[in-house]
């Protein structure tokens, strides 16, 4: 993609061009902005502004257009999730993405260095989703003491500028990363200091890396008290040098060390199964074949304590001219059918979609996005199955009371998990339940599946769920469904959540469903159902849970809180007349006892 790096002149934003570069980005422009009225700084909390007036070298240095708007707004919107405010400093990086985008209309994505800020996270989203582009964000979530030591080992140069914390002193202004590196990660283990500084406790100025055809070079310094205390920053004249060795840096060159796509212990599953599955994938088997989903007439809907679910609606029973038009009917139908219950769809915490074909995808999220355009929508799985009459699209969906809720929405590209491929969130969690949203195995850099590794992707799909639970807080996990569209991966599936389950020493039951597509053409989705108690304090579930949501109007699993240490599968789904599709694993501390499956068992007995 064509990229703009938003750059501030300090390391994070300097580093994730590094990472655009190394993945093939292509970065055509540079944006900064500055603050008013000749400055240093402003308090501002979206943008580091100590440096500004070396920003202009940076041009030079890369060999690319700049582009600079004032900061005239201010922090008027402080809350986490950003909705538009017109004297909002977020709007000043519209202006100038917006200007940018006119200067290079082919510009695609922006690069951008955050690492834990949500705040700035969802304004960049904010901003490039109005402007259709896509955020790069690959530092996002990064562990910081191996990052920072990645910047240093990766020949990025850079010097502190400003400091702001307990054991950082003047003294420690104008010397390197790799100068300070050490005593960074003692004030983390006396003090909890961040090492990259993200919780404001430094910033700093790169004075050269692999991407620089020159380099920068401080003279005449001297230090500014900022306020009272040790909070001061530096400041300086500059100039560049040229940099005799420098070779042109071609796109997709390893100038940063490869990140690894699983956590350790996710790679001890994959390799575990890696061989077992290369072994037995040759096996001539007979795949089972989906049926059509069964279509009723009959809405299912039941209010649950705080928590409606509805199953099986569909569009009203007439003929239409498109896709388009179908969807377009069933969510009107949705509409009434919460407005008869006090909701609207900002009620919605999740909601699955069956479609009749993946085909469809595209044109289905252009009808949803019409009805769920707001700030942090539910979250969704979506699935293709065959129906057993002229319908194209059903749902089932569980709303919610009013109440506090906590919502992930992540459209940023990284290598944390998957961005949202569709106009929903990874997570919304609310009366102490949490859903997450069915996760394939893209891989999140690249947006991509991993050609012809089905292990390697239904065990990083796995991961992503995982991950996103634990940034919701999720302690508990409730249930665990898969989908599968080949029959003969229910074995692999199992062994894996198995595998989980004993690793992280949790107990949970899993569901595995057989259908005809996934999106992205994936082997696998799993869709995880938790909750946000502990064993002091339970998960406030006043009443059981239905989520009328499998297939139809045949299926449901209900959970119910049984006491403060835990949650149990109450009953499974009732689609009796076609078991074949279904596995149910029930784990215990001691075992994992396969309750139902009819498929053939890929794995050796005793595996």
């Amino acid at each position: 993609m064509k990229v703009v790096g938003l750059i501030s002149g300090g390391k994070d934003s300097c580093y994730n061009l590094m990472h655009c570069v190394s993945l093939g980005h292509e970065v055509i422009a540079l944006g900064n902005l500055y603050p008013a009225g000749g400055k240093d700084e402003i308090d501002s909390f979206m943008y580091q502004c100590v440096g500004h007036d070396i920003i202009p070298l940076y041009a030079e240095c890369l060999n690319l257009p700049l582009y600079r708007e004032e900061i005239r707004g201010s922090s008027i919107d402080q809350n986490l999730d950003y909705t538009y405010i017109i004297n909002d400093e977020t709007e000043d990086l519209y202006r100038l993405l917006k200007r940018v985008l006119e200067c290079h209309p082919d510009l695609e994505a922006v690069s951008t260095g955050a690492i834990l800020s949500t705040y700035q996270r969802t304004r960049v989203e904010h901003v490039c989703k109005r402007l259709g582009l896509i955020s790069l964000s690959y530092l996002w979530q990064m562990e910081q003491t191996k990052l920072l030591n990645d910047m240093i080992q990766s020949g990025l140069q850079a010097v502190l500028i400003k400091v702001a914390a307990i054991g950082l002193t003047r003294k420690d202004l104008n010397h390197s990363l790799g100068e300070m590196q050490q005593k960074l990660l003692s004030l983390k283990n006396k003090f909890d200091l961040h090492p990259c500084g993200e919780g404001g406790e430094y910033e700093t100025l790169v004075l050269d890396c692999p991407l620089f055809q020159k380099k920068i070079v401080l003279s005449d310094t001297h230090i500014v008290e900022h306020s009272s205390g040790e909070v001061c920053y530096l400041k300086a004249l500059a100039h560049v040098e040229e940099k005799p060795d420098w070779k042109p840096v071609p796109l997709s060159t390893p100038l940063v060390p490869k990140e690894n796509l699983l956590e350790d212990y996710f790679q001890s599953i994959y390799e575990k199964l890696l061989n077992d599955y290369e072994e037995y994938d040759d096996y001539e088997e007979e795949p089972v074949q989906p049926v059509p989903i069964p279509i009723r007439e009959h809405i299912f809907k039941q209010k649950k304590g705080p928590f409606l679910v509805m199953g099986n609606v569909i569009p009203e029973s007439r003929k239409f001219n498109s896709f388009t038009e179908e969807a377009d009917s069933l969510f009107k139908k949705l509409e009434g059918l919460l407005a008869e219950h006090s909701y609207t769809t900002k009620d919605v915490c999740f909601i699955i979609i069956t479609v009749s074909s993946m085909s469809l995808f595209p044109s289905l999220n252009e009808v949803y996005q019409k009805y769920f355009n707001f700030i942090n929508p539910p979250s969704r799985s979506c699935i293709a199955s065959s129906m057993s009459n002229d319908h194209q699209i059903t749902l089932s969906c569980i709303a919610a009371d009013p109440a506090e809720k906590r919502t992930l929405h992540i459209q940023g590209q990284s290598y944390w998990a998957p961005a949202n491929i569709g106009p929903y969130s990874q997570s919304n969690s609310i009366h102490g339940v949490t859903f997450i949203s069915g996760q394939i195995g893209l891989m999140p850099s690249i947006m991509d599946l991993q050609p012809q590794d089905t292990v390697l992707e239904a065990v990083l799909s796995l991961q992503h769920a995982e991950r996103i639970a634990t940034a919701m807080k999720a302690s508990h996990y409730v249930t665990c469904l898969a989908y599968i569209k080949d029959s003969r991966d229910a074995s692999l599936i199992n062994k894996i959540w198995s595998d989980f389950a004993e690793l992280k020493n949790i107990e949970c039951p899993l569901a595995i469903a057989l259908v005809k597509e996934l999106p992205r053409d994936a082997s696998v989705e799993w869709q995880l159902l938790c909750c946000s108690g502990s064993e002091d304090e339970p998960a406030p579930l006043s009443a059981i849970i239905t989520n009328k949501t499998l297939i139809g109007s045949d299926a449901a699993w209900t959970t119910a809180l049984l006491d403060k240490k835990g949650l149990q599968l109450e009953s499974s789904f009732v689609h009796h007349q076609y078991p074949v599709l279904y596995s149910l694993v029930l784990n215990s501390p001691s075992s994992s006892k396969l309750l139902q499956i009819r498929f053939r068992n890929r794995f050796p007995e005793n595996a």
